[in-house]
């Protein structure tokens, strides 16, 4: 993993309080690590850009957090702020301002975007 990914993993289900709901199943394909680490939205055709926050990183997706979230596009890209990184990710799941992404590309550096 790279620098990116700098707090180890957790599992929200074991940390959170009962609520007489039935608990969630994670479906992911490798485990997830908490990063709260900023990110930006770059929609396509680089036709807008929006701040977000990235609140998990899985080596398949990632959860984001941004206003507005049920009006991002399907796919777009994803520019991890700190390493300087993009990824193009389709949104797989979206709850209020929150919304889960797994990851289309590998990443690669974003050496000639100017955000």
């Amino acid at each position: 993993m790279n620098a990116f990914f700098s707090r180890s993993a957790h599992d929200r289900q074991a940390n959170s309080p009962s609520t007489g709901e039935s608990p969630r199943v994670d479906r992911r394909c490798s485990p997830r690590v908490s990063v709260l680490k900023k990110g930006k939205l770059i929609l396509p055709n680089h036709s807008s850009v929006l701040d977000c926050m990235i609140r998990d990183v899985s080596g398949t997706g990632a959860r984001l957090s941004c206003e507005g979230a049920g009006m991002v596009p399907s796919e777009l890209q994803l520019m991890f702020h700190a390493v300087r990184e993009v990824r193009q990710v389709e949104v797989v799941w979206r709850r209020h301002n929150e919304f889960g992404v797994k990851f289309l590309s590998p990443p690669r550096l974003a050496l000639n975007l100017h955000i």
